[in-house]
């Protein structure tokens, strides 16, 4: 076990590099062009979805002779995932559960692209897209940090199984440094390569999700116009504003839902105190396990000038309602009950949970991300 997180711990930052010349321009005017060939498979079905779909197929066409074809256009090299079936989906129809099984994912340019399955499709080899060429070579650029991941991953659960909290606190600080080291990198070769559209692909795939909003600042000012222009250039500032709208110091943005009762409820409604605003789920385990120390803070310092405001990323009333008894969550709990599409969730730009901000009595936020101990320690320092 000590080994193997020495292992996790000591694989060093990899900084990236290739993407040299930025995005050539190999663009037909007319758009893309996707031939196919599938070893497996003489008939049945092929499909497209846009990366950035909630839950629908973009395109589907029929496999004839073992051969294929897609055409379009897209307005910049796009992420797309791709499969294959016999069911004849059509654009629009359900087709989420089959990504992440035996599908693959690569950049759509408009140029002629070809991709051959002689086996699984994971397994496709895809050329003519130098977009997708660019975004092969780093993710194998990548690969120390999935290594230390999925070696981390493999010692949580195993930490889990057998409840050792002292374990899982170690390893939630080497999944923290993992995070540190890897946006280290990314930025690194976002800065390194300016002009190139997968940088700002992969700032918004890993940076976004708890964003540092100096470190989006200075790689956001690195890009050239046309990336920063790109959909994923807009999302990396987006993200950065609204990262900066919630930092520490700033004005908490107010905002009202309805509690367990269906009664709207404001975040003003609680000026005067000192509120930790949580972000969680019913169906989150990591919400699960953080919230005895929520329990914990609330009991210790609710006497003291502070509470909780509860805000929940549940779909359905029951399971969260019933959450709220078993755990004893006795604050105030609020949801619009659209999981990630929360109001609130939005508004505070929250795309990992748990999540939470501390704000003071006169409605600023004073921290962010106070798990465990963090959280008591700055309580302790405020209110005692």
């Amino acid at each position: 076990m000590n080994k193997i997180l020495f292992f996790a711990s000591a694989i060093s930052i990899l900084i990236i590099s290739g993407c040299t010349n930025g995005n050539k321009n190999h663009a037909i005017t007319g758009g893309f062009t996707i031939n196919g060939t599938i070893k497996s498979m003489d008939s049945g079905w092929v499909y497209l979805q846009h990366d950035d779909s909630t839950a629908l197929v973009d395109d589907s066409v029929k496999i004839i002779n073992h051969s294929f074809t897609f055409t379009g256009k897209v307005p910049e090299p796009t992420l797309y995932h791709f499969w294959a079936g016999k069911e004849p989906f059509y654009i629009g129809h359900s087709g989420r559960k089959y990504i992440n099984s035996n599908s693959l994912v690569f950049f759509v340019e408009d140029t002629t692209i070809q991709i051959n399955i002689q086996d699984t499709v994971n397994k496709a080899i895809v050329s003519g897209s130098h977009a997708n060429d660019v975004y092969v070579a780093y993710k194998k650029s990548m690969t120390p940090f999935d290594l230390r991941e999925h070696i981390l991953d493999s010692c949580y659960d195993k930490a889990d199984k057998d409840k050792n909290k002292a374990v899982i606190d170690s390893l939630y600080k080497l999944s923290d440094q993992l995070d540190k080291d890897e946006n280290a990198a990314i930025a690194s070769y976002a800065e390194s390569n300016p002009n190139c559209i997968i940088s700002a692909w992969a700032v918004t795939n890993h940076m976004l999700y708890e964003p540092n909003a100096e470190l989006l600042k200075k790689v956001y000012a690195s890009f050239s116009p046309s990336v920063q222009q790109s959909s994923y250039g807009r999302k990396i500032k987006n993200a950065m504003d609204i990262t900066e709208s919630v930092s520490v110091g700033q004005q908490a943005p107010d905002f009202t839902q309805n509690d367990t009762a269906g009664k709207p409820v404001s975040l003003s409604s609680f000026r005067g105190k000192y509120v930790l605003l949580d972000f969680w789920a019913s169906w989150c385990p990591d919400c699960r396990r953080e919230n005895p120390n929520v329990v914990s803070a609330y009991k210790k310092y609710k006497d003291k000038n502070f509470t909780v405001l509860g805000v929940s990323l549940d779909s359905k009333k029951q399971p969260w309602v019933k959450t709220i008894h078993d755990e004893e969550l006795k604050w105030t709990q609020v949801s619009d009950l659209k999981l990630w599409n929360n109001a609130v969730t939005t508004m505070y730009g929250i795309k990992s949970i748990p999540a939470n901000f501390l704000i003071d009595p006169e409605g600023k936020v004073i921290g962010h991300n106070l798990m465990g101990r963090d959280l008591d320690k700055i309580l302790a320092k405020v209110l005692e």
